[in-house]
């Protein structure tokens, strides 16, 4: 899998349901994992990790840090795989792992429920 391409693919995915959406520029990304700065519509900064276990909110400008973002956990196993939704817990951690962008930002971010179901609901009527 080529990250650079797969970053790329997401950026262009969610643009629409957050204020900003870019590659890290404080934290360097490698050939395993890719930091986002991501603005919610909150106008929330989360820094947020994707590798091969999901996406991770590493910190928030909340001051709450998720993830020591110095720490590889790449190889740690997944632990507990949530029946509710796509989340896990990794390794012994409380780390929270998202399988996908989508319900990280729905856990991170009411607004981007609400923009997203609004932009479903207008292609949906578009099709009428």
């Amino acid at each position: 899998m080529d990250w650079k391409d797969e970053a790329s693919a997401l950026i262009d995915d969610i643009k629409n349901y957050v204020n900003k959406i870019e590659l890290s520029k404080k934290h360097e990304s490698s050939d395993t994992r890719i930091y986002f700065e991501i603005e919610t519509l909150e106008r929330v900064t989360l820094i947020v990790s994707m590798d091969a276990n999901g996406f991770i909110v590493c910190d928030s400008e909340s001051g709450k840090k998720h993830l020591d973002i110095h720490e590889d956990n790449s190889d740690k196993p997944e632990k507990e795989i949530s029946e509710d939704d796509d989340t896990q817990q990794l390794g012994s951690s409380s780390i929270k792992v998202y399988e996908t962008i989508y319900s990280l930002l729905d856990d991170n971010s009411p607004k981007y429920r609400e923009a997203f179901a609004g932009d479903l609901y207008n292609r949906m009527r578009s099709l009428e």
